[in-house]
């Protein structure tokens, strides 16, 4: 017989998938219209989850949304696939876009690193950007007028605010939450720009220092810190994604704050 419910769950307890009959009716889909997990959720999921509470419960209304929803977060799962391994259709849209000569094998591989290179730096800038958006928003410039000469503390202020963080140093601080994702919620890892590196902490405390970023010179390198969070060290990298390479370095660092709460103080090498 056919049931009258137009949705079904299905969930383990913590990640929760609504299904509908999209494709076919009176049959559910193959695949969810929208995920909820409760440990690693954002506002704009809460939002569509509270529409299934019985004061705000909408049949037409989600239904409406749902399959916005499911085809909006299949081709967000395809665009994060192609930005970590870009398939080789992928690689040949953007390399004929900009490419004249013969796609040979050699020129092929060039490209797919190329490629999957000016994704990310394109959504760095773009958080970049808004970013600093919001903080020209809640900065605005106030009234020219005539002042005393500032203090030493006024002046380490001003210094401060002439920190810039560019996109490299987003894509290491993103590249070192994707290291530790599995292992601690990525809303815990936090990033502190000051003049002379970004830190990366956990919990937003500087006891707590997963890695320090020194990406200001023609150099770049990544301070790594040893299992108890203590002794710091430095080591060059060439990009962002070289921080790969030290993922086990990071996990076990994590791993001591995780383990022994008691705080940590970290020294430079």
């Amino acid at each position: 017989s056919v049931t009258e419910a137009r949705f079904g769950v299905l969930t383990n307890g913590i990640q929760y998938r609504f299904f509908t009959d999209l494709e076919a009716q009176n049959k559910m889909d193959a695949k969810p219209f929208f995920e909820f997990n409760i440990l690693d959720y954002r506002d704009h999921d809460l939002e569509e989850l509270k529409k299934f509470s019985k004061s705000a419960y909408d049949l037409q209304d989600i239904l409406t949304t749902a399959s916005e929803l499911k085809y909006t977060k299949a081709i967000q799962r395809i665009l994060a696939e192609q930005l970590e391994h870009p398939s080789e259709d992928f690689v040949r849209f953007f390399t004929a876009q900009v490419y004249e000569g013969r796609l040979t094998q050699v020129i092929r591989d060039q490209f797919a690193h190329t490629t999957q290179r000016a994704f990310r730096n394109f959504i760095n800038e773009k958080i970049n950007q808004r970013f600093q958006s919001a903080l020209s928003a809640d900065s605005p410039t106030p009234p020219i007028e005539q002042s005393p000469t500032p203090s030493a503390a006024q002046k380490d202020a001003v210094h401060e605010e002439k920190v810039l963080t560019t996109t490299d140093e987003l894509e290491a601080f993103y590249t070192v939450k994707a290291i530790v994702h599995a292992d601690v919620n990525p809303r815990r890892v936090f990033m502190r720009d000051v003049q002379s590196y970004c830190g990366v902490l956990l919990d937003n405390n500087n006891r707590k220092p997963l890695c320090r970023i020194y990406f200001n010179s023609s150099h770049k390198y990544i301070g790594l810190f040893d299992a108890e969070g203590r002794k710091e060290t430095r080591v060059s990298i060439e990009e962002p994604e070289d921080i790969y390479q030290y993922a086990d370095r990071l996990r076990a660092t994590l791993k001591h704050y995780i383990d022994e709460p008691s705080e940590s103080v970290a020294s430079p090498e």
